[in-house]
């Protein structure tokens, strides 16, 4: 490849008709040739314009599209695949019925999506007149579910576990790639560009290879299923191996396994719960040994350090396995929702138990799910997310929105730490700029903040205009509308977990670490 040119790669199957891959290489190939005159240092733009119809957001770089023609054996080893793949800036998804039968398709799909899901902008066209609507999801997951049975009785274990992970997979791999399909409008409802060539081949190539020089940065990042496990084994792991709070923790082990395990082990057994009674189980041994295993250090009055290094390994702990109550594909079908949505981007969701605000927003951020231990006025505790920030303001006007940004800015400062840093300043000599500087770099290091507005409030114009100025000016900051006639954060979580048992157990925790922390 020439300097100035960058690599995208085509998935599609073998089976496919050849014709449209082809048209995609002839428009490249007219395309950089285009682009090869234009950038030309010796031409005059003048003489060589762009044409009126190229895309705003576009470069001038040169594409190479790559698409191997020898073929892969789906059951050896894909290392070959993945390192060319590593090297493709986009990727070219050709979906097709052969598409969905092949393992070594699926094998791409998947390794894709559990690689590059969370940096990668795929292109997606349905091709061999397959069209959008001719993909049923649950039907090509039955015929994989039978393809494992069937290999599975043939004693071909190794093909079977492909299968297997197919099965497993698939659903949320097409989720993050495509989202819901929307009958009313006949297309899929995903951020990404979809393009339907069953209706002219020529156009569709041509807008495809747009598409791959069109800069696109979702709003809301996607994250795979395996890597959100990863992120929090690791987390967990870190936290485990600290040598000041290890013997504690050598006590949680045991009642998870006979022997202590090491820190790499014992945090993959903590998140590798498949079902929600596997959940349910890990959280009340939590709850036991805090209850019984902890007496010791709540005892000790020198321990007070301890204490407090306990209380927020044991918040990060819980945190991190808390995300993994989300459903990956009903995340991703709220992800596609907001970044569509961009600066008008929010959620309204009525909140059964308060504590699955912070999950979902924590979820969306890639961050640990953490709360804060409140009293109400007659004396009751309660739990609220640590990261939620409460709309007070009714008002759209500028005043109203320096006053809300001041106070949220002191309060931003005050939980992150960053004190100094966002609220430093005398008020007086602060300007809108500096204060919307402040609160965005707050907001960065502080992963997870959503802010909550009843339901009544979002019903007054004013709030509709200052939600939409917050929108645009602060895209970190995850916008929740608490309305009673919304759905429940119930629509979230995995199959098997209850929202109010959740609430229950975050509740349960944070008060015995509030006995630790005293």
């Amino acid at each position: 490849m020439s300097e100035g040119t960058r690599k995208a790669y085509i998935s599609y199957s073998r089976r496919s008709d050849y014709s449209f891959i082809q048209a995609l290489l002839d428009v490249a190939e007219a395309e950089n040739q285009l682009r090869s005159i234009v950038v030309e240092p010796s031409r005059d733009p003048a003489v060589y314009p762009l044409p009126k119809d190229q895309p705003e957001n576009i470069d001038l770089d040169q594409w190479d599209l790559v698409y191997d023609e020898k073929g892969l054996d789906a059951f050896g080893s894909i290392e070959g695949f993945m390192d060319e793949l590593s090297e493709g800036e986009r990727v070219i998804f050709l979906l097709s019925k052969g598409y969905f039968e092949s393992p070594y398709c699926m094998t791409e799909l998947l390794s894709i999506y559990h690689k590059r899901a969370g940096d990668l902008v795929p292109i997606v066209a349905f091709v061999d007149g397959f069209r959008p609507s001719d993909l049923s999801i649950d039907e090509i997951l039955a015929d994989w579910e039978r393809c494992r049975e069937g290999l599975q009785k043939d004693g071909k274990a190794k093909e079977a576990r492909h299968a297997g992970q197919v099965h497993r997979y698939l659903r949320p791999a097409l989720a993050w790639l495509l989202g819901r399909y929307d009958e009313k409008h006949g297309g899929w409802d995903t951020t990404f560009p979809v393009v339907d060539a069953t209706e002219g081949e020529r156009d569709a190539a041509q807008q495809m290879v747009q598409e791959l020089s069109r800069e696109r940065k979702p709003r809301y990042p996607y994250f795979s299923a395996k890597a959100r496990r990863y992120q929090a084994k690791a987390e967990i792991e870190k936290i485990l191996a600290e040598r000041s709070t290890k013997e504690w923790f050598d006590r949680l082990a045991k009642r998870f396994s006979p022997s202590v395990l090491p820190p790499e082990e014992f945090a993959a057994r903590l998140i590798g719960f498949e079902s929600a009674d596997e959940l349910t189980n890990t959280l009340d041994h939590f709850v036991e040994w805090l209850e019984k295993d902890l007496q010791d250090v709540l005892s000790n009055p020198a321990s007070g350090q301890i204490r407090k290094q306990l209380a927020k390994d044991i918040r990060d702990i819980l945190g991190w396995l808390l995300l993994l109550v989300i459903d990956d594909t009903r995340l991703y079908l709220l992800i596609h929702g907001l970044n569509r949505l961009d600066a008008e981007a929010r959620q309204t969701l009525y909140g059964e138990n308060e504590s699955s605000f912070q999950l979902i927003a924590s979820a969306l951020a890639g961050s640990a799910a953490r709360y804060i231990l409140e009293v109400d006025p007659q004396g009751a505790p309660w739990v609220r997310g640590e990261n939620q920030v409460d709309l007070i303001e009714r008002g759209a006007d500028q005043e109203s929105y320096r006053r809300y940004i001041e106070e949220e800015d002191h309060w931003m400062g005050l939980k992150s730490g960053l004190l100094k840093c966002v609220v430093g300043a005398r008020r007086e000599h602060r300007t809108d700029a500096s204060l919307n500087a402040a609160f965005s770099t707050a907001l960065r290091r502080k992963k997870g903040t959503y802010l909550l507005v009843d339901g009544e409030i979002w019903k007054t114009v004013q709030c509709h205009g200052l939600l939409k100025m917050l929108g645009e000016k602060f895209p970190e900051l995850h916008q929740i509308i608490d309305d009673d006639a919304a759905e429940t954060a119930q629509a979230y979580f995995r199959d098997g977990v209850e929202s109010g048992a959740i609430d229950q157990t975050i509740f349960d925790i944070y008060k015995k670490l509030h006995e630790l922390t005293q």
